[in-house]
């Protein structure tokens, strides 16, 4: 079986995304780019963060705005490497700065 990379890669991302409790909109603006709005439910239209994705020949970038004011960051992968890095950093801050709701317990 062969995997289409660009699409394989699309798709770990969205999962992680989502099992950071989040859902994604997908806009593609070229045939190996593209953003990815990343949002607090699967029926929100208002972003928390956008990801921008560039595939190239032997590597892919990925950059990564917040709505909120944290500091966007950028990620370039080798494909070699793989996400593991990647994923870290983007879990690290979709996940990071919430403060815990003491008002349901």
């Amino acid at each position: 079986m062969l995997i289409d990379l660009q699409a394989h890669y699309l798709d770990l991302i969205v999962q992680a995304i989502e099992a950071a409790g989040h859902a994604c909109l997908l806009k593609k603006t070229g045939e190996d780019r593209g953003v990815i709005y990343v949002t607090q439910t699967s029926t929100s239209t208002k972003s928390a963060a956008v990801l921008c994705f560039d595939f190239q020949d032997t590597s892919a970038v990925f950059g990564v705005q917040f709505r909120d004011g944290r500091e966007p960051f950028t990620a370039h992968v080798s494909y070699h490497d793989g996400l593991d890095v990647f994923f870290q950093e983007l879990l690290r801050v979709l996940t990071g700065n919430r403060i815990e709701d003491r008002r349901a317990a």
